[in-house]
């Protein structure tokens, strides 16, 4: 059975396992594989409803979390954790947010 949640972050040596999508026809996972450490041209956030409201973002492969009230203030929250972490010739040059939402509803 499929896990509720679509989020993998796998690490092992030096690399970094992302999962990007799902197909629920063919039961197929989506997995995109980068070096750990090496320029990235992209950061991917996993970016979930947090319990007292508002938003939570917790990025892949790095150490990198960040918080918001609105969509708004979330999109320069994660900017500027994404400019603070990294060095200028090692920041990614765009940022790539996964929204995850959980439903549960009666049968």
């Amino acid at each position: 059975m499929l896990k509720q949640r679509l989020i993998l972050a796998y690490k092992a040596e030096n690399k970094i396992a992302i999962l990007v999508g799902f197909c629920m026809i063919t039961d197929t996972l989506l997995v995109s594989v980068a070096d750990k450490g090496a320029n990235m041209n992209e950061i991917f956030f996993i970016v979930e409803d947090a319990p007292e409201g508002g938003y939570t973002a917790k990025a892949l492969g790095e150490s990198i979390y960040t918080d918001a009230d609105n969509l708004e203030e979330l999109h320069a929250n994660v900017q500027d954790a994404v400019r603070c972490h990294f060095d200028e010739d090692k920041k990614p040059k765009m940022i790539r947010l996964h929204f995850v939402r959980e439903e549960v509803i009666a049968v």
